[in-house]
């Protein structure tokens, strides 16, 4: 059971103590949070540091802390309340308020921590049992400690859209560069840190910009002359910060560059995820030179490498002035304080006693994140997937506090279209949905199109003919009921119109597309022009049809019959299946019931039969109780002569669209199915969510798609881990609720 104890302190104010089985595990003695201030021209700057409370409010479940701090040199007061309040009997909410009222504007950020009473047995990160202290950049922002007495204690950050933090750290590449590149000016660097010196507390800093533009450079490895070589690897030893490389270099092919942390002789990937297949020339000497920000190192070697993206048997690379460079950055506050405005900020703290292991420290992490915004009462996957998407949505940068969802940190900074129109419409949060609605709604083009990508520090042109205009559209009709949001009927008209020119023109009801309009984004359409043959693109068009229409658009009934009825005709009698693709008759797929959901979902309107939903589900290949996303009818995976995939296109078995399970598709097919009276439906739901946290048992968390043949080397892509769309299943679990319940 744990409690929360006011503790006064030998200068006469007051801070608390977390208590947990009558025993003190973690204390704020020294103070409850610090600040650092500056004034709007930057010409002064305040370090306040253990604010501790002249007043205290005792109740059962809950412990308000209150106080003041005047600021001489800027002539204002800042006013906070702590308020402790128990969530159940392992969790706590701490809240921290704060507001000023005798000067326009502040600057701060904020630096809380979570100190342990006695020196702990270790520290944790969600990827990390021991860590040996640092900066901290993991698939999911939490950190704790093992108390002496055998207790886990972490502490967890609300949202990044109402905390104001990031974990953005890069930007896509310029037009002739490769890979992701490093911003110069990275907020919340700090945002997890464990200490290096056991006994000292977690912290966590909200509201830091640092600024690398022009720093201070120190040379940490300098290499002169010609080194020749098939693949350079050097060891060298640096702390967390931000690094350049840069080299000259000729090479017999396109060449790579990789950062990797060396920790028990196991190399993870640290920097430089996607810079392969930069141009080399055998007879030219070409310039590299880029930077990354590290994080994790704990103090163990760095290993950077250089190597030929496709090595031949005899293929070489030749490098001179190749360098490694720190750059020192300058840290300022960028959270703003405006007068006579209050500010929140909101932790939780969680104690668990069970053994320590991965599985428990990331179970916990992310279940009692959930309870602690609200959702005690799902199940624990279901908190899980809450989880995940909060800890990916965050403010775009230190200038533009409007919210962006990534899909996962490996896609960061990138905020994709589909990825943030499911995961914002499962839950219920009117500020995320309006703001991040009309984000799209400003990539609106003349033609009427809505933008694919969303990337902070750098442009994306990417409007096509994809399922992006639908998918918006049918948000607005999301905001307007659920909500009450009117939308702007001329944007909505427009964005209308381009749907109609790139998918139906002659108003047939036909959908003609040179993409997959869902998720099965590996197949492409333009050597022949658009094609008719995908059955997922059918009933997208004719649910889109019903949706504008419900908006108050002009639009014919006989239009939206022909397009219903064109997506029913994918089901063949003879097969007894739903076609995925007329020309690959091998191909199932839970994705083409996707639309079948979403009529069902917005509009109480089914569009298919029972015969043709539950024929369909009961052929669809099962592996480790999971269907793959799309399935060869034969439960065998694809290969290059059986692929419904572009040519370019292949995985080994099981994995990614050969025959990966992806849950947010799959969730939703049962759906359709116990909406249409299949009587296997709930049994299929429970399997595949107890699957998505218990096939790996290490790796409870959303994951991007589960790999079902694990007999294969590499099953488990680091990349795949916290997934955000797949927090989608609430809804499709509330829309299951409603119709079979």
């Amino acid at each position: 059971m744990i409690k929360l104890v006011a503790n006064k302190t030998n200068d006469g104010k007051y801070t608390t103590d977390i208590v947990y089985n009558e025993k003190i595990v973690a204390t704020n003695v020294q103070g409850e949070f610090n600040l650092i201030l500056e004034n709007e021209d930057r010409s002064h700057r305040e370090r306040i540091v253990d604010f501790k409370a002249t007043k205290i409010i005792e109740d059962k479940d809950s412990l308000v802390l209150v106080g003041e701090h005047f600021i001489k040199m800027l002539d204002t007061t800042i006013e906070f309340k702590i308020s402790y309040n128990i969530i159940n009997e392992t969790l706590v909410e701490k809240k921290i308020e704060l507001v000023q009222r005798n000067i326009p504007l502040l600057f701060f950020s904020i630096e809380t921590e979570l100190t342990p009473k006695d020196e702990p047995k270790a520290y944790w990160s969600f990827d990390n049992l021991n860590h040996l202290g640092g900066v901290v950049r993991e698939v999911y922002p939490a950190g704790g400690f093992r108390s002496a007495d055998d207790i886990s204690v972490g502490i967890l950050l609300d949202a990044g859209h109402r905390n104001l933090w990031t974990r953005n750290i890069r930007r896509r590449p310029h037009y002739n560069k490769i890979g992701f590149a490093a911003l110069q000016e990275i907020c919340d660097v700090n945002l997890y840190n464990i200490p290096k010196i056991s006994g000292e507390g977690v912290k966590v800093t909200l509201g830091e910009a640092i600024s690398y533009n022009n720093g201070m450079e120190k040379e940490i490895l300098t290499i002169y002359g010609i080194k020749e070589t098939n693949e350079l690897a050097e060891t060298v030893m640096l702390k967390d910060g931000f690094y350049n490389i840069s080299f000259d270099y000729q090479s017999s092919g396109n060449i790579s560059v990789k950062v990797f942390r060396d920790k028990y002789g196991k190399k993870v990937l640290q920097s430089f995820d996607y810079q392969d297949g930069i141009p080399g020339e055998i007879d030219e000497w070409k310039s590299f030179s880029d930077s990354f920000l590290l994080n994790n190192t704990e103090g163990y070697e760095t290993l950077i490498k250089v190597f030929l993206t496709n090595p031949e048997s005899d293929g070489t690379i030749e490098l001179k002035n190749f360098k490694v460079t720190q750059i020192e950055g300058k840290s300022t506050p960028y959270h703003r304080m405006n007068q006579g405005e209050p500010i929140e900020k909101k932790y939780f703290i969680f104690c668990d006693d069970a053994e320590y292991n991965f599985r428990n420290i990331r179970y916990k992490s992310q279940t009692n994140l959930a309870a602690g915004l609200g959702l005690q009462d799902l199940s624990d996957v279901e908190k899980i997937l809450f989880a995940d998407m909060q800890m990916l949505t965050w403010i775009t940068s230190k200038e533009n506090f409007e919210p962006l969802n990534v899909p996962s940190i490996n896609y960061a900074p990138d905020m994709y279209n589909r990825d943030s129109f499911w995961s914002i419409a499962a839950i219920h949060d009117k500020y995320l949905s309006q703001k991040v609605f009309n984000s799209w709604g400003a990539t609106q083009t003349q033609e009427g199109g809505i933008g694919t990508i969303i990337t902070p520090a750098y442009g994306s042109v990417e409007v096509k003919g994809n399922e992006a205009t639908c998918e918006w559209i049918w948000w607005a009709y999301i905001n307007k009921t659920r909500y009450g949001i009117e939308p702007d009927m001329n944007k909505i008209q427009k964005a209308f119109d381009f749907c109609i020119n790139e998918f139906d023109p002659d108003k047939t009801g036909l959908a003609h597309s040179h993409f997959v309009l869902g998720q099965n984004d590996v197949q492409t359409y333009f050597e022949n022009g658009k094609t008719t043959d995908i059955s997922v693109n059918q009933g997208v068009w004719a649910v889109t049809l019903k949706v504008a229409k419900a908006l108050g658009l002009a639009v014919d009934d006989y239009h939206i019959e022909n397009a219903v009825q064109y997506y029913r005709d994918f089901y063949s009698p003879e097969l007894k299946f739903f076609l995925n693709h007329r020309k690959c008759k091998n191909a199932i797929s839970v994705g083409d019931f996707m639309p079948e959901f979403v009529s069902i979902w917005l509009l109480n309107e089914t569009m298919l039969n029972k015969e043709m939903v539950i024929n369909t589900l009961d052929k669809l290949p099962v592996f480790k109780d999971c269907s793959p996303f799309i399935g060869d009818i034969h439960n065998i995976y694809f290969n290059t002569q059986n692929s419904p995939f572009d040519e370019h296109f292949h995985w080994q078995d099981g994995q990614y669209y050969n025959g990966g399970s992806w849950l947010r598709e799959e969730i939703m097919a049962y759906v359709v199915g116990a909406v249409h009276g299949y009587e296997k439906a709930a049994e299929r739901i429970e399997k595949r969510l107890n699957a998505e946290i218990n096939i790996s048992p290490d790796d409870p968390v959303s994951h991007e798609f589960i790999a079902l043949n694990h007999d294969e080397v590499d099953t488990w892509w680091p990349s795949i881990r916290v997934f955000s769309w797949n927090v989608f299943v609430l809804k499709a679990l509330e829309v299951y609720r409603k119709f079979v319940g």
